[in-house]
């Protein structure tokens, strides 16, 4: 049944794919008993630790898609307008709308994609 959901349906977050993901973002799972840990970086950039129990795998994953299209958007940033902010206020909400429409779609749309959408390249 799990293989006809993921083929036909919106792939299904699990503890497995959070590992996928931690690898990805460079961050670790810790397994603790019957609960899990994830270890990575806060937004102000230093170590921070959450936790989750064994009924969380939606939540932690959730965790590791921000993280990961963060990462995204942030590359898209860089690439597209460099390190500096523009000066002018509508300019930035611009940007940063864009930047954020840019990495929901490259990360959440990839990731959730069905398997008939990617078997067909769509």
């Amino acid at each position: 049944m799990g293989f006809l959901q993921d083929f036909f349906g919106e792939k299904q977050p699990t503890v497995e794919t959070a590992y996928d993901k931690a690898g990805r973002a460079g961050w670790e799972i810790e397994e603790t008993g019957e609960s899990y840990t994830v270890h990575g970086v806060n937004h102000e950039g230093k170590s921070d630790s959450w936790q989750f129990g064994p009924d969380e795998a939606a939540a932690m994953n959730y965790l590791l898609d921000h993280k990961l299209s963060v990462d995204i958007g942030e590359q898209y940033r860089l690439a597209t307008y460099g390190p500096d902010e523009p000066a002018d206020y509508n300019e930035a909400v611009r940007r940063r709308h864009e930047i954020r429409d840019y990495r929901i779609e490259k990360h959440y749309d990839e990731e959730y994609k069905p398997g008939w959408k990617r078997l067909l390249g769509l």
